[in-house]
């Protein structure tokens, strides 16, 4: 998502190393290997690495999605699960930037 964002702006990042743990992206950007983005929740995290992190804006927003096993044919449970989930994101006030 925060690639499409930066190709929306017309920047076209050059991504080194993509991947989806945490512990290496530390580890990639303490070892001077570039800069990385990610959410300040886990950039908390990285305070024992002596990493500094800045806040982008305008911020990206998640998009949030259920997923379930493709192909799956549903239980009553779980169709009354997934209806109860839909509802909830669909009373959450949205936010406008």
């Amino acid at each position: 998502m925060n690639f499409n964002a930066l190709r929306f702006a017309g920047v076209e990042p050059d991504i080194l190393v993509e991947f989806d743990c945490n512990g290496h992206e530390a580890g990639y950007v303490s070892a001077g290997l570039g800069i990385s983005i990610t959410n300040e929740i886990i950039a908390r995290e990285y305070a024992a690495f002596n990493l500094e992190a800045k806040p982008v804006e305008p911020s990206a927003l998640y998009h949030y999605v259920a997923i379930w096993q493709k192909g799956r044919t549903f239980s009553n449970a779980l169709n009354v699960s997934l209806e109860a989930i839909i509802a909830a994101f669909l009373q959450m006030p949205s936010v406008s930037g």
